[in-house]
């Protein structure tokens, strides 16, 4: 399952409801097979028309079927929040009751998203710009009732500055375009004292955007990604590594349990990634105790892209895997201390591994690949800081050209050429409704009471 021929993307899965239990909770599936997958767990085939269904959902847990209530919602792309084809399941809220169907989903071919993943597919596939992708972003990392009010402001297709100058630079265009027809004298006539200073306003005023709007992924940056597993697993060893150590310091490595006990971030040598080491066995106690502890490992892992599993092997190659009570699914699972007897790898790779050991520098490689791969992924908002930024640069450019023709004495003509072309830039999926706007505007202007 994953892609078919008309679509560059496989199909994922999300929890879109906060954790925890409620009268609902709501999953979201995007991509080719959304609706197939839908279809395995009813059981039965699933209307393609958007609408609901009430569905029982046949489940497994254990060798035992469980059915599971639910209303089922599907949108067909491209008339979707991702432009792909997309379906709902509103079912009660039982942290247990979502981990298994989590699984059941992946179990049919579904992937767990990224991070911002059903964001990025909306903006790729058109369905968003760029700032409106971003103010996604922005109001889901909101702090305060004025960062969530900005987001929101944005999420409306208007407040950002983007939107604001675009606004300003259409005024403007039509002003000029309105007067082109007359000569000097006329009634119609615009004067270039009357359009030259707001001109001039505006090319400042882009010039000062570009470094006023940083994105970046994270609150640093950086794809974030936490390394978790039991104790002694040599997940310091591995950190101590792949990391930078600088004024951060080397983990202290023992092999008494319970030696690291705080939650430190590092940055991967030669890679724009962080990981952050973390104490033995504290996972174990997520969502279900209330101690300091549980609190700050929560708290890293709603800030971080995702978690890494790591774990060394047990009595004749055992691997146990994360516990359930962990949010989500790994990102990787790494099997440490792969050059020990007994780690099951002689000869074979365990299936969904990376085996690696620190002591003979096997899978290491391996490992950085990984990594790099998996922050390219995850940190798309890099992505949109660069196109965004990129656009900026390419309007003032525009905006200073059609200064300069000012000063060389080129016509209004000239200026609003390159006016167009930096109106166009800032929202290129408007750019084909130019000249429709452009008509609304002079009209509105110039023809007052008709």
């Amino acid at each position: 399952m994953g892609k078919d021929r008309g679509s560059p993307f496989d199909t994922i899965w999300a929890p879109a409801s906060p954790k925890g239990v409620a009268p609902r909770g709501i999953v979201r599936l995007s991509g080719p097979e959304s609706f197939p997958i839908l279809e395995r767990l009813c059981g039965a085939p699933f209307s393609r028309r958007r609408g609901g269904e009430f569905r029982n959902l046949i489940l497994e847990e254990g060798g035992t079927p469980l059915l599971l209530p639910a209303l089922c919602l599907g949108f067909v792309g491209p008339a979707s929040y991702t432009g792909e084809d997309l379906c709902e399941i509103h079912c009660a809220s039982s942290p247990p009751l979502l981990a298994i169907l989590g699984r059941r989903l992946e179990e049919c071919g579904a992937r767990g998203a990224w991070p911002g993943e059903f964001t990025r597919r909306a903006f790729q596939n058109g369905r968003l710009d760029l700032a409106r992708a971003e103010a996604v972003i922005a109001w889901i990392r909101a702090r305060d009732e004025e960062s969530l009010a900005r987001a929101g402001r944005g999420l409306g297709g208007g407040g950002s500055p983007e939107e604001e100058l675009r606004r300003s630079l259409l005024d403007l265009w039509a002003l000029l375009e309105a007067g082109l027809d007359f000569s000097e004298g006329e009634t119609g006539e615009v004067s270039r004292d009357f359009w030259e200073p707001e001109l001039r306003r505006l090319e400042r005023r882009a010039a000062r955007m570009a470094p006023e709007l940083p994105v970046g992924g994270g609150e640093c940056g950086l794809p974030s990604y936490l390394l978790l597993g039991p104790p002694n697993a040599g997940k310091t060893s591995l950190c101590n590594a792949l990391c930078l150590d600088g004024t951060e310091g080397r983990g202290l490595v023992s092999s008494t349990e319970g030696t690291t006990r705080d939650i430190r971030w590092r940055r991967v040598a030669g890679l724009e990634f962080r990981l952050a080491d973390s104490a033995g066995g504290r996972f174990r106690e997520v969502g279900e105790g209330g101690d300091q502890e549980r609190r700050i490992l929560e708290r890293e892992l709603a800030r971080a892209d995702g978690w890494i599993w790591m774990e060394s092997p047990g009595p004749g190659g055992r691997l146990e895997g994360p516990p359930r009570a962990l949010p989500g699914t790994p990102a990787l699972k790494i099997l440490g201390k792969a050059d020990l007897r007994g780690a099951g790898t002689e000869g074979r790779r365990p299936p969904g591994w990376l085996p690696v050991s620190v002591r003979s520098g096997e899978g290491l490689e391996d490992l950085r690949e990984s990594l790099r791969a998996l922050g390219s992924q995850s940190d798309w908002t890099a992505a949109l800081e660069a196109a965004r930024r990129a656009g900026l640069d390419t309007m003032r450019s525009a905006l200073a050209r059609a200064v300069a023709a000012l000063d060389r004495g080129l016509g209004p003509e000239c200026v609003a050429a390159e006016l167009r072309e930096a109106a166009g830039i800032l929202d290129p999926e408007r750019s084909s409704r130019l000249p429709e706007e452009l008509l609304d505007r002079i009209f509105a202007a110039f023809c007052l009471g008709k």
